[in-house]
């Protein structure tokens, strides 16, 4: 019988790199996904809904505050949908109706504007959103972000393009 001959590796060796301390960085970022947000993290991530709101109550509201809004809406719907407040399902679906108003009034008149129900819900969704990332931890929060991509990119969530 002849004798099978393996045929010469093509490829470069590169040896497989080490944790210098073992699986401690990997266990050590999970615990750090567990705790919930810091006040100041909290802060950091509302503030740009604020001066969404801001923008549009004083007139000077542009696409990117729009946009500021709608991410908002989007991340809030997600941590409902995960269980975080999803029994203010009302609240959500009138944020949402607020911001489709703004696109609808935008693309009508040519203006960003607000009016003053779509300003009491968005302030609505506001205080649930906050008291979402109260009770949400890092991960969890991470994890709304990536699932309301994913959503986005497969048609089921509101994103808006830039109007021409």
């Amino acid at each position: 019988m002849a004798r099978r001959i393996k045929p010469k590796r093509n490829k470069v060796y590169r040896p497989r790199g080490t944790a210098v301390y073992g699986g401690l960085a990997v266990l050590a970022g999970r615990l750090v996904n567990r705790e919930p947000l810091s006040d100041e993290q909290q802060t950091e991530v509302l503030t740009d809904y604020y001066a969404a709101i801001d923008a549009f109550l004083s007139g000077r509201a542009e696409f990117k505050h729009f946009e500021k809004l709608v991410y908002a809406v989007n991340v809030t719907r997600v941590l409902a949908d995960m269980g975080f407040g999803d029994e203010y399902e009302q609240i959500i679906y009138q944020g949402m109706a607020a911001v489709q108003h703004i696109k609808d009034r935008q693309a009508r008149t040519g203006k960003w504007g607000l009016d003053g129900d779509g300003c009491n819900a968005l302030y609505a969704m506001e205080d649930l959103h906050r008291a979402q990332l109260e009770i949400a931890t890092k991960g969890e929060v991470e994890a709304a972000i990536k699932e309301m991509w994913r959503r986005i990119r497969a048609g089921m969530q509101f994103k808006e393009r830039e109007p021409a």
